[in-house]
């Protein structure tokens, strides 16, 4: 069960590092800013880390291991093969690297007392901040180009503005300590992590509080049927769809980006009105004039006039 879900959790890692350095290659003009932040290098350190945690190989050790050319895939498999570290320093490590993702010694210490080991935590939270990263990219990559649903024509195109209007929603609304918090309270209840994960995004699109289905299980899903009696199955927001909906976008950024390079090439290659005159003197091709030909009756008249003593 431990090494299993330590396949899952290192997985989930890897996937984080690729889309996010994936939204920066796709989204050139947007990341600029973000992309001379966080260099590739900075990427890397941070998957190291990620990976460290999950592990309990030392970063410095996992990042000699990609600075000799092997890719995160590569270092993925080998780490996969290595028994798990239990050791005292290893969990201080782990410890020191979840107050550093942002969980304090507080929300730690009651989820211990719980009964949740550390890599567990660190699961969550890795999904957690996973659906976070979506979630920014799906907001930012559509402020300036979705309009509002009114001026929206079609049923596609409405019900994709509504699904944006559940995102900024779902967004504004979403906590972190909470999801972590509940992900691991309720996985048991609803199967996976992913599943408690779809049910927090319902339950914020829909704005009911998840915590309520642990206290009245009954009343919480009356509420629920209540408030999604209306939503299709492709409007309630789920962790594909959200997926889908943010590589379509980081698809259609680098769509767009190539159309630019390609529409600056070809105004490059264009010469400008003002710049279209060549180069040589103007040369003005000579004048010629018709040739009319002779009629051969007249010139046969003219012989023989020419020979007749009497039109001399």
């Amino acid at each position: 069960m431990i090494q299993n879900r330590k396949y899952k959790y290192i997985s989930i890692a890897i996937v984080v590092a690729l889309l996010a350095e994936a939204a920066i290659v796709t989204f050139p003009k947007r990341n600029q800013d973000t992309a001379v932040e966080m260099s590739s290098e900075q990427q890397d350190e941070q998957t190291a880390a990620d990976l460290s945690n999950l592990t309990g190989v030392a970063v410095n050790q996992i990042m000699e291991m990609k600075n000799s050319g092997s890719s995160w895939r590569e270092i993925t498999e080998t780490l996969k093969n290595l028994p798990p570290a239990n050791n005292k320093e290893d969990k201080i490590n782990r410890s020191n690297l979840l107050h550093e993702a942002g969980l304090g010694e507080e929300v730690l210490n009651e989820l211990r007392q719980k009964g949740f080991q550390d890599d567990e935590i660190m699961e969550a939270k890795l999904l957690t901040e996973r659906i976070i990263q979506q979630l920014k990219e799906v907001i930012d990559s559509t402020v300036t180009t979705v309009e509002s649903p009114a001026a929206l024509a079609g049923n596609t195109q409405l019900a994709e503005a509504e699904l944006q209007s559940a995102f900024v929603k779902i967004n504004d609304l979403f906590n972190e300590v909470q999801s972590v918090k509940l992900i691991l309270t309720l996985q048991q209840d609803f199967g996976s992590m992913e599943a408690v994960m779809n049910e927090y995004l319902l339950s914020l699109q829909i704005e009911l509080n998840l915590e309520d289905y642990i206290t009245d299980k009954k009343s919480y899903q009356e509420k629920k049927e209540q408030r999604t009696i209306t939503l299709k199955e492709n409007e309630i927001v789920t962790m594909e769809i959200l997926e889908k909906a943010m590589l379509d976008q980081l698809q259609q950024g680098k769509e767009e980006g190539d159309i630019e390079a390609r529409g600056g090439d070809i105004e490059a290659a264009t010469p400008s009105d003002e710049k279209k005159d060549s180069p040589l003197p103007d040369i003005h091709p000579p004048t010629v004039q018709d040739v009319i030909p002779q009629n051969p009756g007249k010139a046969l008249r003219q012989e023989i006039q020419a020979i007749n003593p009497n039109y001399r």
